[in-house]
């Protein structure tokens, strides 16, 4: 037997519950969404089906579920569930909201997963029967319903139409659109998506081609043309011209009512947001000059439009014996009370009224929900302006009481003060606005401001960590121009001397490669032997490096650098330079025993571990056109070592960067005399470890700078070959024992 259904009133806090916490913890959408399809498909309730639809929604509209669990949830109750809530009779009007715009969420994700699973062709027709239940409610809907249904047509559209690919080696990080679509797909006709895309886009223009005057569609609609126009080149002619098309101002011959100008301002005020928007992401699009030109005369006409609505207006009458020169000057009439003499209190400060029977009762004696009663009430039929004036009065009274307290300070601010009017025995009264105040008697005396408590590790690190990410903020917020004049790039150079992005970058730099270790402070202690110095110096250095300050700024700058690296590549050479600069000038003057250290014993820890860090990052990333960074990094980098070559070895895996690889040995055996003989060596490597066609190309190179390699490489080759060969019973011939090698014979 069936077990009775639950309440409503029972069944939404529990559902609640478990919306509270996929919202805390996305992962968990994994386990409830197929769970909880079966029972919204059972459920008869209103709000269950709207709890529904909204829960639904927000699964695939979240953006801490990764791209490929949100596709992992794609299954065919949830297809079914969105179907039947929008093939419903009398759906609820919220429910239908819901379903179509977590509809339009879904759709990129299904999209993606039937290119790659063909078989699906249950979950594709479901979302070909959504399809067009949408594009039917479109026109006959409600306003809210029509505006999540503008958002569906703008995400077919979008999937539908070719995208960029960023990376064809790897497409789970490319953009879904029909570019992936094989030609040859079962349940993707490529021919059917292009013209189905085609109508789509003209119906969702349809509202800017006729001139629609309706605000809640035109606005809606302009706002998902401007994702269109971004990511969407080959449509953006289409788009632009339909909208230089549209005239905002159509309704302007109307008579103009508050709601017109309401109207027209909304529609002219998103028309322009989104033409400026396409000239600032697309400045030199084919459409700037007649979008720039549209602009100036939407303003103008704009402007000719509501200055005739103001023209419009009666004019004020004409008062007789208005003239102000005739008007005789009155004396401003007191409203208010004036305040007692001092010293007063603070029911003196704030009494505005002279009423003495008003003054004498005690509102302490009402009850504290009457006064709370009479005070709202008071208070919603209170006017403003009088309100105003009543709290200016008891400012400019508070401000007399003040300024009576701060005599000095109040004289010498004053222009007419009199140092005769305070002299005398009794200088414990001033007179401020006519009215004798009382002055405190001062008593100054030294003071001094607490020192403040000393800070523990975990408080120096994290305002460090806030230090150090207030800064680089600023250093990114920071404009590429300035107006100072063009400084000399070196390792001399001024860091601070002007205020764009480069000069902040290069105090990170230098606070992470030069601070730390407090060079130049060490050097002039080791060069006058002050041994506490020294010391001093060693424990700030420690400090600073316990506080992981250093390391935090180069792993910031490593990342700023990966994330736009063919732009910000001099930008790495920098600073990887300052790191091989402060290395090298640490070591300068110490000794090694009692012989003193040379260029040869000098390390340089740091440049090598974020040198090869670095660098290991950056080799997957070039192709075959990057030959020219490849080559300015290895020839700008300070020092090179058997680490960075190993990397550049690496490019010979892939056939396209072999090329690119042998350019850049070439170079640097050519270019960089004191690695040449690293580079020979890693050549050969190359040459040992490579397959056929990078043998033939390394040997080339081989054959000219280290002649006779090649040829006793293959001689040597040929004869471990020979001497593999086996003889009778599996023994090589120099293993064999010479007596049984002649019974062997015989």
């Amino acid at each position: 037997m069936a077990a009775p259904a639950q309440p409503v009133s029972d069944m939404l806090p529990k559902l609640e519950q478990v919306r509270q916490a996929c919202l805390a913890d996305s992962s968990q959408y994994i386990q409830v969404v197929p769970g909880i399809v079966p029972i919204l498909q059972s459920a008869q309730a209103v709000d269950v089906r709207r709890w529904g639809a909204d829960f639904i929604a927000e699964a695939f509209a979240t953006p801490a579920l990764p791209l490929q669990q949100k596709e992992l949830l794609i299954s065919d109750g949830v297809m079914a569930l969105l179907r039947g809530m929008l093939e419903t009779p009398n759906e609820d009007t919220a429910v239908v909201k819901s379903a179509v715009q977590a509809s339009a969420s879904i759709y990129p994700y299904v999209f993606r997963r039937v290119i790659s699973h063909p078989e699906l062709a249950l979950v594709w027709r479901d979302m070909t029967t959504i399809k067009i239940n949408i594009l039917q409610r479109i026109d006959a809907a409600p306003v809210a319903v029509r505006v999540c249904c503008i958002k569906f047509l703008q995400k077919v559209v979008q999937v539908q139409t070719p995208g960029l690919i960023t990376d064809p080696r790897r497409p789970e990080h490319n953009e879904t659109s029909i570019a992936l679509v094989p030609r040859n797909h079962p349940l993707l006709p490529l021919a059917n998506l292009e013209a189905e895309t085609s109508g789509i886009l003209d119906r969702l223009l349809s509202v800017i081609q006729e001139n629609s005057t309706d605000p809640l569609l035109v606005d809606p609609t302009m706002n998902c043309l401007a994702v269109l126009i971004k990511s969407r080149p080959p449509i953006q002619a289409k788009i632009l011209q339909t909208i230089l098309n549209y005239n905002p101002l159509r309704a302007a011959g109307a008579p103009m009512t508050t709601r017109l100008i309401v109207i027209i301002k909304s529609l002219q005020r998103t028309t322009r947001a989104l033409l400026r928007y396409t000239l600032r992401i697309i400045p030199q699009h084919p459409l700037a000059e007649k979008i720039d030109t549209y602009l100036r005369r939407l303003q103008s006409s704009t402007t000719a439009v509501f200055t005739q609505a103001q023209s419009l207006k009666r004019p004020a009458e004409s008062v007789e014996g208005s003239d102000d020169a005739k008007r005789q000057k009155l004396e401003p009439v007191r409203r208010y009370a004036p305040m007692p003499a001092p010293p007063n209190t603070y029911a003196q400060l704030f009494t505005l009224i002279d009423n003495p029977e008003f003054q004498q009762f005690d509102v302490k004696i009402l009850p504290e929900e009457v006064v709370c009663l009479i005070s709202s009430a008071l208070m919603q039929h209170i006017d403003s302006k009088s309100l105003d004036e009543a709290i200016e009065e008891v400012q400019q009274r508070f401000q007399k009481i003040q300024d009576a307290a701060r005599p000095t300070a109040a004289a010498e601010e004053d222009d007419d003060y009199d140092p005769e009017a305070l002299s005398g025995d009794d200088n414990t009264a001033a007179q401020v606005g006519g009215e004798v105040l009382p002055q405190p008697a001062l008593e100054l005396g030294p003071f001094e401001l607490p020192k403040p408590p000393p800070l523990s590790d975990g408080e120096l690190a994290m305002l460090s960590e806030q230090t150090i990410a207030h800064v680089f903020e600023t250093a990114l917020s920071s404009g590429g121009n300035s107006n100072f004049p063009k400084q000399k790039i070196g390792i001399n150079r001024l860091a601070g001397s002007t205020n764009d992005r480069d000069s902040w970058l290069t105090v990170m730099i230098r606070l992470a490669t030069r601070a730390p270790a407090a060079l130049d402070s060490v050097v002039d202690a080791q060069i006058n032997g002050d041994a506490a110095a020294i010391t001093a110096q060693t424990n700030l250095s420690t400090t600073m490096q316990g506080a992981h300050v250093p390391n935090r700024i180069r792993r910031l700058l490593f990342d700023y650098v990966l994330d736009d690296w063919k732009h910000r590549l001099p930008l790495g050479i920098t600073w990887l330079t300052e790191e091989w600069y402060a290395d090298k000038i640490q070591t300068v003057g110490t000794t090694n025993g009692d012989a003193p250290t040379t260029r040869a014993d000098m390390k340089t820890p740091n440049y090598d571990y974020w040198s090869a860090q670095l660098f290991e990052t950056l080799v997957p990333r070039f192709d075959k056109d990057d030959f020219r960074l490849l080559i300015r990094f290895l020839a700008e980098l300070p020092s090179l070592n058997h680490s960075i070559l190993s990397q550049v070895k690496t490019l010979t895996r892939d056939p396209a960067t072999v090329d690119i690889c042998k350019k850049a040995m070439q170079y640097l055996y050519l270019m960089r005399p004191p690695v040449r003989e690293l580079v020979i060596d890693t050549m050969e490597e190359i040459w040992q470890e490579g397959d056929s066609e990078v043998k033939s190309t390394m040997g080339q190179l081989l054959t000219k700078w280290r002649p006779g390699f090649v040829e006793g490489a293959a001689e040597q080759t040929k004869q471990e070959m020979e001497d593999t060969r086996t003889f009778p019973n599996g023994v090589r011939g120099e293993e064999m024992d010479p007596a049984l090698s002649v019974e062997v014979a015989v």
